[in-house]
C-alpha cells in the first residue's frame, strides 16, 4: 500500500505524530462509532473503492457521530458521474472535477 506509506512520510516531515492526527486505513464501519472527540474539528478524507459504493453508508455513521465535530471538513473523492444525496447536517462547501474524479469538501453543521 503504496499511499500508506506516503501518508506516513508526509505526516513525519511534518513533525505530526499518530497520535496527534488519528491515521486510519481500515474499513469505515471499524473505525467510525468509536471515534473520539478530538476536542476540536477534524479533516475527513474518504475515498472507498468506487465499486464497492459504501458513500451514503459512510457518510450518515459521519453525520451520526459524535466524535466528529460540528464545523468538521469532510472531503470526499469519488468518481464524477456518481450524485450524492448528502446527509442534512453535512453542507457541500465545494465540488472540483479532475478529470473522471469528483471531490466535494462538506461541512458538518
Amino acid at each position: 500500500r503504496k499511499h500508506e506509506r506516503v501518508l506516513q512520510k508526509n505526516l513525519q516531515s511534518c513533525k505530526l505524530t499518530k497520535e496527534l492526527y488519528g491515521v486510519f486505513f481500515d474499513r469505515a464501519e471499524h473505525w467510525i462509532l468509536s471515534f473520539q472527540d478530538p476536542g476540536n474539528p477534524s479533516l475527513v478524507f474518504l475515498d472507498p473503492p468506487y465499486q464497492e459504493n459504501h458513500y451514503l453508508q459512510i457518510l450518515n455513521r459521519i453525520s451520526e457521530s459524535d466524535g466528529i465535530q460540528n464545523g468538521s471538513v469532510v472531503v470526499i473523492e469519488s468518481p464524477k458521474k456518481m450524485e450524492f444525496e448528502f446527509p442534512q447536517n453535512l453542507e457541500m462547501i465545494v465540488q472540483k472535477i479532475y478529470g473522471g474524479t469528483s471531490l466535494h469538501l462538506l461541512e458538518k453543521h
